[in-house]
């Protein structure tokens, strides 16, 4: 894919996700500083902007192996979603549904290349996030909140990792930052929401959380375009 070929594909893709733009925005701008209540008014603002990212990866083709991971990635993170505005009864099946989200991202990353020194680097981070979140965790809650730290930690790995093997090639730098950005907004995202639980209060931390995991969710999702054109990586998942 040369220069041109990209630029065309990003001005495309910019087209397609009008209505995620729209849809992210009337609920950021319009819905959240107003409306607090759990509803399924709620639900179904707060999950349309991940149900137009369904569509544009639908629209990118889910004939490979990647782009179906990120899809069902996307679809499990919408079910999160939804649990999530019912936090007070839902939360762990909320969380249980993003650590499967999560999980599908890492598979769609995949092991090659491993990058130890990544995996290490993000391993500590992880083990920082937990340190930080462990005195306000009790029961179950202790245990739970380790996997997750786990596997996101694992997403972040795999993220960088694969990033770090489009960077080699100049014409692959957008899909690189893609990845990036996702992994590493997918985690701040996370970890805000956690801190903000579990830990103290952070101000505004309703738009905090929401658009770095709507931003987080917009770049993994563009990483599809990559994997759907580009015909000299080896797709082995």
């Amino acid at each position: 894919m040369d220069l041109a070929e990209t630029a065309a594909s990003l001005a495309g893709a910019g087209l397609t996700l009008i209505p995620f733009t729209l849809s992210s925005a009337f609920y950021l701008i319009y819905w959240l500083p107003f409306y607090k209540r759990p509803s399924f008014s709620t639900i179904a603002v707060k999950c349309l902007p991940i149900v137009c990212l369904w569509a544009f990866v639908c629209r990118q083709g889910i004939h490979r192996p990647y782009n179906r991971r990120i899809l069902a990635g996307l679809v499990a993170s919408c079910l999160g979603d939804a649990l999530l505005v019912y936090q007070r009864d839902y939360f762990t099946i909320g969380l249980l549904s993003f650590a499967i989200a999560i999980s599908i991202y890492s598979m769609a990353f995949g092991l090659k290349p491993f990058r130890a020194k990544v995996g290490a680097v993000s391993g500590a981070l992880g083990v920082l996030c937990y340190a930080t979140l462990y005195p306000g965790l009790n029961g179950i809650m202790t245990w739970l909140c380790f996997i997750y730290v786990a596997l996101i930690s694992l997403m972040f790995w795999r993220a960088i990792s694969r990033a770090l093997h489009f960077l080699v090639d100049r014409k692959h730098l957008p899909w690189a930052l893609f990845l990036i950005g996702g992994g590493l907004l997918f985690v701040i995202s996370d970890f805000v929401l956690a801190f903000n639980k579990f830990r103290f209060a952070v101000p505004r931390v309703d738009h905090i959380v929401m658009v770095t995991y709507y931003a987080a969710q917009l770049f993994i999702s563009l990483s599809v375009i990559d994997f759907r054109r580009q015909k000299d990586v080896k797709e082995d998942m």
